[in-house]
C-alpha cells in the first residue's frame, strides 16, 4: 500500500503579498480605514467625556467628528507601521519560548507598577482610578501585542476568528484609554488653564476639550460650556500663585452656561457669579 501523501505546508506570507493585496483592494481599504477611524474616534469620546458628563456629547458637532476621525486615521496608520516594524524585527531575533517569556515579564513589570503606583496614591490619600484605568489600558495593549505578533508569526492571512478578536481589543483600548485620559485630567493639575473669554478670566480650571462651536471647562465639580469664539487666550496656570479673592459682583458672561454634575442640568450664568475660590495669576 502507497502511503497517504503528506500535506505540504502553504508558503508563509511575505510582505511584498501583502503590500500588492492593500494595493489591489485601495478603495475597500481606504473605506474600512475611515470607518474605523471614525468609530474609534466617537468611542474614545463617549468614554472620555463620559468621565464628566455623558450629556457633554450634544454639543458635539458633525464637524468634530470628522476631525477626530481624521486624526485617529492617522495615529493608526503611523502606529500600525512602528508595529510592523518592531514585529518584523521581534519575530527575527526572538523563538516562540522567549517570545512568551517577554510578554509575561512585561505583565508582570505592568502589575508590579500599577500596584505600586496605587498604594503610593492610597498611602497619600490621593485619587487613584486613573492608575487603575491605565493598567487596564496597558494590559489590552500587550493583548493585542501578543495577538498581533502570533498571527504575523503564522505567516498566513488572519481567520475570521482572529479579525473579531483584534476588534475587540482594539475597541476595549479606546474605550479604556478614553476614561483613563478623562480620570487624568479630573484627578490631576497637569491640565489646569487660566482662561481669557473676552473680558472674563477663569482662573486654575481644567480644560477638558476644545471643539468647533464649544469648549468644555471643568472646575471644582462644575462644567463650563463655552462658545469657542469667545476665547481669546489660554495660559498653564501657575500653582505656585496664592489664592486670590474674585468679588462676588464680577459675573460671567450670558453665553457661558454652567453645567453640574450632580444632576445633570444646565442654566445660564447671566445670574450666577464666578466661584470665589478660583485661584491663579490676576485677572486682568
Amino acid at each position: 500500500m502507497s502511503k497517504p501523501a503528506s500535506k505540504v505546508p502553504a508558503p508563509a506570507l511575505t510582505a511584498t503579498e501583502v503590500i500588492q493585496a492593500l494595493k489591489e483592494n485601495f478603495v475597500v481599504v481606504s473605506a474600512v480605514a475611515a470607518l474605523m477611524g471614525i468609530g474609534l474616534a466617537t468611542t474614545f469620546l463617549a468614554a472620555y467625556l463620559g468621565v464628566f458628563d455623558w450629556h457633554l456629547l450634544l454639543f458635539i458637532q458633525y464637524a468634530d467628528i470628522i476631525t477626530f476621525g481624521l486624526i485617529a486615521i492617522g495615529v493608526l496608520s503611523g502606529f500600525i507601521g512602528i508595529v510592523q516594524s518592531m514585529t518584523q524585527t521581534f519575530l527575527s531575533n526572538h523563538d516562540a519560548k522567549d517570545r512568551r517569556q517577554v510578554f509575561l515579564f512585561a505583565l508582570a513589570a505592568v502589575i508590579v507598577v500599577v500596584v505600586f503606583n496605587v498604594g503610593t496614591a492610597i498611602y497619600y490619600h490621593e485619587p487613584y482610578v486613573h492608575i487603575l484605568l491605565g493598567g487596564l489600558v496597558l494590559f489590552f495593549a500587550l493583548g493585542w501585542l501578543s495577538f498581533v505578533v502570533s498571527t504575523i508569526a503564522k505567516g498566513t492571512w488572519p481567520t475570521s476568528f482572529d479579525v473579531m478578536l483584534v476588534f475587540f481589543f482594539t475597541l476595549s483600548m479606546a474605550i479604556f484609554c478614553g476614561q483613563w485620559l478623562g480620570s487624568t485630567v479630573k484627578e490631576t493639575p497637569t491640565f489646569n488653564q487660566d482662561v481669557y473669554v473676552k473680558d472674563q478670566t477663569l482662573n486654575d480650571v481644567k480644560l477638558v476639550i476644545m471643539m468647533s462651536r464649544h469648549t468644555v471647562l471643568f472646575k471644582d465639580g462644575v462644567l463650563y460650556v463655552v462658545p469657542t469664539a469667545d476665547i481669546t487666550k489660554f495660559r498653564t496656570a501657575d500653582r505656585d500663585a496664592k489664592p486670590k479673592f474674585i468679588p462676588e459682583e464680577q459675573e460671567m458672561s450670558d453665553e457661558v452656561m454652567r453645567w453640574t454634575t450632580c444632576n445633570a442640568t444646565t442654566r445660564s450664568l447671566s445670574n450666577s457669579t464666578i466661584p470665589p475660590t478660583l485661584t491663579g495669576s490676576e485677572i486682568r
